[in-house]
């Protein structure tokens, strides 16, 4: 049984991976030539006059090169950081479940493994002990992904040809 419940929770993570790496998009913030950005979202093919972008609603907005000074790739160091501190909450939240003291000993109390006396924490409180150190340790982990990550600028000051050479850089079409 434990041999056939490590190969389906291998297949679901690969499958999981599969599905994400087909579904990247290339994520850009489009600036004006102050440096100011006007929007942010994932590229679309678009034309060699215009910039488009699909947004979170799924609308796709149009941006004019006349007014794009230059476009980044990839989101904030902030978005890593934010996503970490989640990740890391919810996972060592749910297993603070596990942590906490019932009042009969289980096999998943620490009672059942340890001699606690004197130290008896609730499930709610093991929770919140989890949730606040995955939060810690998730955003520490968000921020080292944050600023190793790589985002690159490009110059377009309206320029067709720099938006073209741009374009097919972030698209990884050469």
């Amino acid at each position: 049984m434990l041999q056939f419940t490590s190969k389906l929770i291998t297949g679901i993570i690969c499958i999981l991976f599969s599905v994400n790496a087909s579904a990247q998009k290339a994520f850009v913030r489009v600036y004006n030539q102050d440096d100011k950005l006007i929007t942010k979202g994932k590229l679309l093919p678009g034309t060699d006059s215009t910039i488009e972008l699909s947004g979170r609603d799924s609308t796709t907005e149009i941006i004019s090169l006349n007014n794009v000074g230059s476009v980044k790739t990839k989101h904030t160091a902030g978005h890593s950081i934010l996503w970490g501190s989640i990740i890391g909450a919810g996972t060592l939240g749910a297993v603070g479940i596990f942590g906490g003291s019932d009042p009969t000993p289980t096999t998943y109390s620490a009672e059942f493994w340890f001699d606690l006396s004197g130290f008896d924490i609730t499930t709610g409180e093991s929770i919140a002990i989890g949730a606040i150190t995955g939060t810690v340790l998730g955003g520490l982990t968000g921020t080292i992904i944050g600023v190793t990550k790589k985002r690159q600028k490009f110059s377009i000051d309206g320029s067709t040809e720099k938006w073209k050479e741009a374009r097919k850089k972030i698209l990884g079409v050469e």
